[in-house]
């Protein structure tokens, strides 16, 4: 794989596109691997991203977005 191919599932790729040395919001965040992972995949803000984890996923800050909180309301059934 050549360095130019892009690579939007790996940390420094998302690291680098969503600027987060810079991000306040991000520098005092842990477990945040959803929020970026919806920021990367539909190309917004770290910022934006954290939002609607918290607004719609009912994440807690720097406690993570956890699967079985939300998921069963995006499945329509539960996960085994």
């Amino acid at each position: 794989m050549s360095n130019n191919q892009i690579k939007p599932l790996s940390y420094e790729y998302s690291k680098e596109v969503l600027n987060l040395a810079n991000n306040e919001l991000a520098k005092n965040e842990t477990n945040d691997c959803v929020v970026k992972a919806i920021a990367t995949a539909t190309e917004t803000s770290y910022n934006d991203a954290h939002d609607f984890a918290k607004n719609y996923l009912m994440r807690k800050d720097r406690d993570g977005t956890h699967l079985d909180t939300f998921a069963p309301n995006i499945c329509k059934e539960e996960m085994t």
